[in-house]
């Protein structure tokens, strides 16, 4: 019998027909569960205490491949299905931590079986954490699976929640460059893009291992419950087009935004042109006189200096002139 005082159970709940979830301490938690008379169980365990994880190693009685999933260290979906009972991993809102916070999800690995739902987390979630308030209050599911459709649906829910607020934001950067506003937009909408790619990296594999999960429920699990899968399924499948399409309006905007950037270094372009040509009279003028030509070869005092200083301006422009013509036509004939 393990220690109840450091056994890492966060929460334990039993719960009969048409009851509200009574509490369960640890000690009565490690006694197997038999799902006869509609009784069931929710264990929430913390991964990182080490009582929790030698219970599920020796005295859980699941299946090793979901014993193997649950105590991965590693940041992996994974979905299990047997005759006893299914198991995956979904993302969860990291506690303390804004919803609108980037990388902030970690993901918990739920077990599920006629009679019980273990859950096991390693940082504090903030959907299980509003599912315990809930038990707390009037919420009396039916079934396990229930329960675990009922955790599903508080998770899309909150990353549903932070693709409205993903599309509001990406509206307000609309406004901004419609209006002309582009000061600091193009962090701001590449932060809105990330945002977008982090969420859609985070719950496409959800809604492949609810899809999967659907297509091979256990036996035992009803119609009612496999209908309300397939519901939950087609929810993930829409916020996941949601989410494409907060990723399509953002590139279309930091496309606009840099069309807008190299139209206006064109037009910056264009008048720093033509103030060159308008000075370009006044610069050639005020060199042409300034130039001293008392030293140069093959002049003398008489005032020679100019004419042979202009020929030799006017030579090189000639040479200047032809050489680029020649370059040109030799580029047109390797075309």
């Amino acid at each position: 019998m393990l220690d109840d005082s450091n056994a890492g159970l966060i929460a334990g709940y039993t719960f009969l027909p048409e009851q509200r979830g009574q509490r369960l301490k640890w000690v009565d938690a490690q006694n197997a569960p038999t799902g006869e008379d509609g009784q069931f169980r929710w264990l929430h365990l913390n991964l990182a205490m080490q009582p929790a994880r030698r219970w599920l190693e020796t005295s859980s009685c699941l299946p090793e491949a979901a014993i193997d999933a649950m105590l991965d260290a590693d940041p992996h979906y994974h979905v299990v299905s047997t005759g006893q009972g299914f198991l995956l991993s979904l993302n969860d809102v990291i506690l303390g931590q804004t919803e609108s916070q980037r990388d902030n999800a970690g993901l918990i690995a739920i077990w599920v079986d006629r009679g019980q739902m273990i859950t096991i987390r390693r940082w504090p979630m903030l959907c299980t954490d509003r599912l315990m308030k809930m038990i707390d209050g009037d919420f009396a599911p039916l079934s396990s699976v229930n329960l675990f459709l009922q955790l599903f649906d508080q998770i899309v829910s909150t990353f549903r929640k932070r693709v409205v607020n993903l599309r509001v934001e990406i509206d307000k950067a609309e406004d901004k460059m419609l209006a002309g506003h582009t000061n600091g937009l193009r962090t701001y909408l590449a932060g809105l893009r990330r945002e977008a790619v982090v969420m859609h990296r985070r719950i496409v594999p959800e809604f492949h291992g609810i899809t999967q999960l659907t297509a091979r429920l256990p036996a035992w699990v009803t119609e009612d419950e496999q209908a309300f899968f397939r519901q939950v399924a087609d929810e993930v499948g829409s916020l996941i087009n949601d989410i494409r399409s907060a990723q399509e309006r953002t590139k279309v905007l930091q496309d606009e935004y840099a069309a807008m950037i190299a139209e206006e270094t064109n037009n910056n372009l264009f008048v720093l042109s033509i103030v060159t040509v308008i000075m370009l009279p006044m610069t050639f003028i005020t060199g042409y006189f300034g130039m001293n030509t008392s030293g140069l070869p093959l002049t003398s005092p008489d005032g020679w200096g100019s004419i042979a200083s202009s020929s030799i301006i006017v030579f090189v422009g000639v040479v200047t002139a032809a050489l680029l013509r020649y370059m040109m036509l030799r580029n047109r004939r390797d075309r």
